[in-house]
């Protein structure tokens, strides 16, 4: 199923798009889809039948259970008697529970349950941000462990989101007890946006290309491994380097600025969040990394989506024949690294996952 969105000048209406693979090149088509007129985004449980929109609009999270072929609202959750002002992540515990992450107000966890679809409490995440800075926390994964350990980067932005503190982290919540239990802090990093697991329970966690490393956390701990640190930039040559994915034990990929692509400019950020960046092979073992060939230069991330150990992306938007806005699911293929194209859809993807 793709959660996607298509925008004209006056709205924006979030589409429910069921696909039959993703592995191949196709057109999904939009006629038979569900559309909503909202911004939002949709996240499901893996094979679940059912999934639940978050309307940035409306402020609520909306039930969609999938019933002799076809998705059917079911249930409405409001979340503003919770104080919430926008739209957030919601991860999944289990069928009686969840949390929803408010992007922008990473102070605390409102925690729900998605079967009877009522709000059950709240877990304050207790850190203290550097003066003058706001916390950023979950980025664009986050990781929760077979032990019921959920993992969360944190970084800090000033009030115009420009500059980043010296000091990033990882959150540490134990779902079996709603409880934050660690935040641990390193000044090692510039920043952290990506928290992934790998099979056995390792969360990795990487940033943005301002002083880009990897750390990590091994289980059963709770804190970053002292012991452990990837300088990426040493890799690339001293380029900067976005985020990373891992493939399996051996071998990642990871976007990497390209200065001959980009305009000169004084502004650090300014000049490392341009269009150009390219994805790159990084062989763990031999840590050596290479650019994948045939690319085109794109933006500093990727959406990505992890559908039953896989990973896929959003690739650049790019334009169709009459200038509408499109968008292509591709995977990386595990042993080379290679892209592989997948569906196009007409608008912008915002989540891709497994129904059933």
């Amino acid at each position: 199923m793709i959660s996607g969105a298509i925008s004209n000048p006056d709205s924006t209406t979030t589409v429910l798009a069921p696909v039959s693979s993703l592995d191949e090149p196709s057109e999904v088509p939009v006629d038979n889809a569900v559309a909503i007129e909202c911004f939002g985004i949709a996240w499901a449980r893996e094979g679940a039948g059912e999934l639940f929109l978050n309307s940035f609009e409306s402020l609520s999270i909306e039930k969609f259970e999938l019933q002799g072929g076809s998705l059917v609202r079911t249930d409405t959750l409001g979340l503003q008697a919770r104080g919430v002002t926008g739209g957030g992540r919601l991860i999944f515990v289990s069928d009686t529970k969840a949390y929803f992450l408010e992007f922008g107000a990473g102070n605390r966890l409102i925690t729900w349950d998605p079967t009877r679809m009522e709000i059950t409490g709240e877990i304050d995440l207790p850190f203290e941000s550097p003066e003058g800075f706001d916390p950023v926390v979950g980025g664009d994964e986050v990781a929760l462990r077979d032990d019921g350990i959920l993992l969360m980067s944190v970084m800090w932005l000033d009030e115009d989101g420009v500059a980043i503190a010296d000091q990033v982290g990882v959150i540490t919540v134990d779902t079996n007890t709603d409880t934050c239990i660690d935040i641990s802090l390193v000044e090692r990093c510039g920043a952290l946006w990506f928290a992934q697991s790998v099979d056995d329970g390792t969360t990795y966690l990487t940033g943005l290309p301002t002083n880009p490393c990897q750390l990590r956390v091994v289980p059963p701990n709770s804190s970053f491994d002292e012991s452990y640190f990837v300088d990426l930039e040493a890799l690339t040559d001293g380029r900067p380097t976005g985020e990373v994915i891992l493939l399996n034990d051996d071998r990642a990929v990871m976007r990497v600025f390209h200065p001959e692509d980009a305009a000169d400019s004084e502004d650090i950020f300014e000049y490392t969040f341009q269009t150009a960046y390219r994805w790159w092979v990084w062989d763990i073992e031999q840590n050596t990394a290479a650019p994948i060939p045939g690319q085109q230069v794109g933006s500093l991330s990727a959406r990505r989506f992890r559908i039953d150990g896989q990973y896929y992306i959003q690739a650049e938007q790019r334009l169709d024949a009459e200038m509408n806005p499109e968008s292509t699911v591709q995977r990386f293929d595990s042993d080379s690294g290679e892209i592989r194209e997948g569906p196009t859809f007409p608008g912008q993807i915002r989540n891709v996952f497994r129904l059933r």
